[in-house]
């Protein structure tokens, strides 16, 4: 008679040796994740590591000026003062807006985990009005009008804004206007996102790391 016998190892006595990566955040620092492979992989976390409070979430999301420029970007045309004076401005202008598209794009494909998709979306609004209210900037720059600027801040500001904006409405100097659009405006319109909106979700990114037991450790490159 042949007898079989069973051997059943417990799982829970065997301990998975945890793995560790090293991911750069350009411009930012350096992550050491320790993780389990069986709870995150190591893809996952070069995805997401760039929606971390020590990455450059804003930069993220937060549009270009339309007068960003540099003249040793192959993009951009000779800059000149910048300023919509500039015989360029308008043609480096639309670049910027072709820039803040692509921007929202990328992280409209974003898909992240579902601890860290409240910081997805708060990116994906803060992407969509910033590159409105640089598109409004742009319709003024190209004619004086301020339609748009107006409506992207009221679809965030209601009416709390209009102050602001009746004043610049009522001067006469376009040089004015548009300093007065590029500060006054700009910062009442992003202190109502704030309000509205609240800040960068953070508490996302530590749930996160809590919920799939990784150690993180960030070293900045702006450390001496």
């Amino acid at each position: 008679m042949i007898v079989c016998v069973w051997l059943f190892i417990p799982w829970a006595t065997v301990e998975a040796r945890p793995s560790a990566i090293k991911v750069e955040i350009p411009g930012e620092g350096t992550f050491t994740f320790i993780f389990d492979p069986a709870k995150v992989s190591a893809q996952t976390l070069r995805e997401v590591a760039p929606l971390s409070p020590e990455g450059p979430h804003a930069g993220l999301a937060l549009a270009w000026p339309i007068e960003t420029c540099s003249n040793d970007h192959p993009q951009y045309l000779p800059c000149g003062d910048k300023t919509p004076a500039a015989p360029n401005f308008l043609r480096n202008a639309e670049v910027n807006i072709a820039r803040n598209t692509k921007r929202a794009g990328a992280i409209e494909a974003l898909r992240p985990p579902p601890e860290l998709q409240s910081i997805k979306t708060y990116l994906l609004r803060l992407a969509t009005f910033s590159a409105g209210f640089e598109r409004g900037r742009l319709e003024f720059a190209r004619s004086g009008d301020l339609t748009n600027l107006i409506a992207i801040t009221q679809s965030i500001a209601g009416t709390s804004c209009d102050e602001v904006i009746g004043g610049i409405e009522g001067t006469e100097s376009r040089v004015t206007q548009w300093a007065e659009i590029s500060d006054k405006a700009w910062n009442c319109a992003m202190s109502a996102f704030r309000k509205r909106f609240g800040e960068y979700p953070d508490s996302a990114w530590y749930s996160f790391l809590e919920s799939r037991g990784v150690k993180a450790k960030f070293n900045s490159a702006m450390r001496n």
